[in-house]
């Protein structure tokens, strides 16, 4: 905040909050906020159905709660007003999709004599770099990850339903300590599995099916993504192929993680990978994203990515989902993922789950 020359952040992401307080909750999908100056416990604007908790779980503890009666926005500015930074310069969440723009140009219009800027990304960077308490939640989370996705691996046969192996695999990750996840787990075979994010649908599995599966292993609200595929019986001579190019660009781009490296140089490594192979047009995104705390419905910090372009310096700390994956019509979906730490000699592959062509 020193640095943006801010007396005061308005922060709306729940992540943020979060990060901040430890305020754990979903009741992000009505009107919140977190009021965050120099010299004072930040204050959070919030129901008053979640006042008892918010005291009860977060360090800060202090709250202006508003009824279901009274106008957000309105008890909002009162707060600026009463924390003597009504005049300043205020800083709001402006990238956050909890602060529509009706509330912003009312919450504008009630603070005349501040100077309001853009305060998006002031918790964003110092989030990505993660402490050791929060690796050890995310290596966690990856365990759960590496025993939900074998889990349903093993209960894929010829008959089974997509909803039974999610079934599987919900139940093996929470009976372990997982917490709710922050996007529904996918589950999508043959056809469905060639569609980006496709959710369990009742459609039988059959032999020479692809199925893709992805979960999102969740400890104190920090995230280990993993995604894999998997084909029921003998695989074609594409989907073979599909599966050495996923296998060989999660190889190249793990090699590619280390400490000084570029978010850029880490996406060259897995898109080169791919145009060797002659599948680059069979993927087309971005090759990863940070990870780390996350609500739903977003399992990525919204803050890095593993892009072109992208020439933001890694460093020990941060953690990426890197994403190997072909979407090929006819074929089939095929990943390889991995959670990724970079350490101080290079990286740490969380995820320990060995993809396997077939079951």
């Amino acid at each position: 905040m020193k640095r943006r020359d801010l007396d005061a952040l308005l922060l709306f992401n729940p992540e943020n909050i979060y990060y901040l307080t430890g305020y754990a909750s979903l009741s992000y999908f009505v009107y919140q906020s977190l009021l965050v100056t120099h010299d004072a416990p930040p204050l959070m604007i919030g129901r008053r159905l979640v006042e008892r908790t918010y005291r009860e779980i977060t360090w800060s503890e202090v709250i202006r709660p508003y009824t279901d009666t009274d106008d957000p926005i309105q008890v909002t500015a009162a707060a600026v007003t009463d924390a003597k930074v009504g005049g300043g310069r205020i800083g709001i969440e402006e990238s956050s999709g909890y602060l529509n723009v009706q509330q912003h140009r009312k919450l504008v219009g009630l603070l005349p004599q501040a100077k309001l800027g853009d305060g998006s990304g002031v918790v964003e960077g110092p989030r990505l770099v993660k402490s050791p308490a929060e690796i050890a939640y995310i290596r966690e989370a990856a365990r759960l990850s590496d025993l939900g996705i074998e889990a349903a691996v093993n209960a894929i046969k010829e008959g089974v339903s997509e909803d039974q192996v999610a079934a599987v695999l919900y139940h093996e990750m929470i009976r372990h300590g997982c917490e709710y996840f922050s996007l529904p787990l996918l589950v999508g075979s043959g056809p469905r599995s060639w569609g980006s994010f496709s959710t369990w649908a009742g459609r039988r599995i059959q032999r020479g099916d692809a199925i893709l599966l992805e979960t999102f292993g969740t400890v104190k609200r920090y995230s280990a993504a993993l995604e894999t595929s998997v084909i029921l019986g003998e695989a074609t001579r594409e989907q073979a192929r599909g599966f050495e190019a996923v296998t060989a660009g999660i190889q190249a781009a793990i090699a590619a993680v280390k400490p000084a490296a570029t978010a850029h140089d880490v996406d060259a490594a897995l898109q080169g990978s791919f145009t060797q192979a002659g599948l680059k047009q069979y993927h087309p995104h971005r090759s990863g994203y940070s990870l780390g705390i996350n609500f739903p419905p977003d399992p990525t910090e919204r803050s890095l990515s593993l892009k072109p372009g992208e020439h933001t310096s890694l460093v020990p700390g941060m953690v990426f989902h890197i994403l190997s994956n072909l979407f090929i019509e006819g074929v089939g979906g095929l990943a390889a993922t991995h959670t990724v730490l970079v350490t101080p000699d290079g990286r740490e592959v969380l995820t320990k789950y060995r993809h396997r062509l077939t079951c």
